[in-house]
């Protein structure tokens, strides 16, 4: 038992070392200019990371000791937005915190910059309420925040969900939601304390994911579906579908001035397709350039 504070003493040590990385030889020739900041006493991090670009532009980028260590620099910046001793400082200095939502050990040190968090595919936020989001994530389902980010809620913890792709809310009522995922739409009234598939039998037959969901901003009824089995709308809420077009949709977005006024995003082979419609959706128009 007497060894215990040294052993205690001595992993905290190498927490400490774990957590600095030594810089290589910056006295080498024939180093690049943002090597050489980058190396420097206080380093500004916005200098450095445009005389990386810059060099990049004329350059052919090769990976090296280097620039991996420009890589965990850069990510290691990334961690904190709180000033800490002997931090580099910059012009452009990160404002961005991570707000959830959290899975767990939200509060761990010296891992990453957001322990615990959800790899996130999609967020949305209310427009009859901005202090409500929804976000959907990569393997955790959806959640919900009722306080601008503040605490989250897994809203779907009971439901055989992983990754959410899409999320849409009723503009008139937020907790009227729609999300997505590899099987299908589910629908909440309620803020998503229950969850219902919505579709008719042919569209909840397909075999197809879905990629987004928007609603018309003048019609809470009107829902148009991004799907890998084509693009599809419905004119009540989703009770049914027609498909307007085939093959595999991947975004939908409305003309901020105009609900007649969509665009669409089709993916061809390794390529996308863009497509315009200036009739609320009734024709599509494909848009090869302007």
């Amino acid at each position: 038992m007497k060894k215990l504070p040294f052993i205690l003493l001595l992993s905290f040590n190498f927490s400490l070392l774990a957590q600095v990385e030594m810089k290589y030889n910056a006295n080498a020739e024939n180093l690049p200019n943002w090597v050489q900041l980058m190396y420097g006493e206080n380093p500004d991090a916005g200098e450095v990371i445009t005389a990386y670009k810059s060099y990049y532009k004329t350059n052919k980028l090769v990976k090296n000791k280097h620039t991996q260590y420009y890589k965990r620099w850069v990510r290691n910046l990334s961690r904190t937005t709180q000033p800490i001793q002997n931090r580099p400082t910059s012009k452009s200095s990160n404002q961005w915190k991570c707000v959830g939502p959290w899975d767990f050990d939200k509060d761990a040190a010296s891992r990453s910059y957001a322990p615990g968090a959800a790899h996130l595919y999609t967020v949305e936020q209310s427009e009859s309420n901005p202090n409500v989001l929804y976000a959907g994530a990569a393997t955790a389902g959806a959640w919900k925040t009722t306080d601008k980010g503040a605490n989250w809620e897994l809203i779907t913890r009971d439901m055989d969900i992983g990754g959410v792709y899409a999320i849409e809310i009723d503009f008139t009522n937020p907790d009227i939601v729609y999300i997505s995922n590899w099987i299908g739409i589910f629908k909440t009234t309620d803020g998503g304390l229950t969850w219902t598939t919505i579709g008719d039998t042919s569209f909840t037959n397909l075999n197809h994911s879905v990629k987004d969901i928007k609603l018309n901003p003048t019609n809470n009824l009107d829902l148009f579906v991004a799907s890998s089995q084509g693009l599809f709308r419905s004119l009540n809420g989703g009770t049914n579908f027609t498909q307007i077009m085939s093959g595999n949709f991947l975004e939908i977005e409305f003309h901020p001035n105009s609900a007649d006024t969509l665009y669409f995003v089709k993916q061809a082979g390794d390529s996308t397709v863009f497509y315009r419609s200036d009739d609320g959706g009734n024709t599509l128009i494909n848009f090869t350039n302007g």
